[in-house]
């Protein structure tokens, strides 16, 4: 019951369809529900909103807070009624493909609730967190957590952190890892690559420069027409 089976709900709804959607948590939302301390969108509001539905929580080109746009997905759910076609709190165990071409869903409560199709929308980051190993790792004396456990910038207060990763969430939390008094912070990655800064020159929001017609010429002139 993140955005996507949200949209899901709505769209067979819209169409006649009886639809009941499970959730193992206990609130909709999907990765909006809980994530890192201090996670938030990386483009302006406007890039991250149901196409009829305004985000009224945020200002234009906000890069909003996940608690805001955690209050902004529960408030389109309610606007359209789609709670009302949620179970949460219910974990399916696993999904069985019947004979008749129907679909027996189980859940971790015990429950069986038979449907003639299924749809999956647990999303690209619904895998179990993955904590690579490395020499040393057992004897390490400090904490080793993933990046959707630290959930709490106080705790690199005064320490020394290192983060393995160059993404969006290894540099959100080395950023918030700073300014929450880090003595250092370390990133470690694979492959270095240039990120974009939110302001080009201290200056010019990257989004005026980058997600913009101008900034779609520019790709299209280097690799063709987009999705080409």
């Amino acid at each position: 019951c993140g955005v996507a089976g949200l949209q899901v709900i709505r769209s067979m709804r819209a169409r006649g369809f009886n639809v009941t959607a499970f959730d193992k948590a206990d609130d909709i939302g999907g990765l909006w529900r809980e994530n890192y301390d201090g996670f938030s969108l990386q483009v302006g509001k406007q890039f991250f909103e149901f196409p009829d539905f305004e985000m009224t929580e945020a200002e234009w080109q906000e890069l909003v807070a996940g608690p805001k746009v955690q209050a902004y997905i529960k408030r389109f759910a309610s606007e359209f009624g789609l709670n009302d076609f949620v179970q949460l709190n219910a974990g399916v165990k696993h999904v069985t493909s019947n004979a008749d071409g129907t679909w027996t869903f189980h859940t971790e409560a015990g429950q069986e609730h038979t449907f003639d199709y299924c749809i999956v929308s647990t999303g690209m980051y619904s895998s179990i967190p993955f904590v690579p190993s490395a020499d040393g790792k057992d004897t390490f004396r400090g904490p080793v957590i993933h990046s959707s456990q630290f959930l709490d910038a106080q705790a690199a207060k005064d320490k020394r952190v290192l983060v393995v990763g160059g993404g969006k969430s290894a540099t959100d939390c080395s950023t918030i890892a700073a300014n929450a008094s880090a003595k250092s912070v370390t990133m470690v990655q694979r492959n270095a690559h240039w990120p974009t800064p939110l302001y080009i020159a201290w200056f010019i929001p990257f989004q005026h420069v980058f997600l913009s017609r101008l900034g779609q010429a520019l790709v299209e002139a280097k690799v063709g027409v987009y999705p080409g």
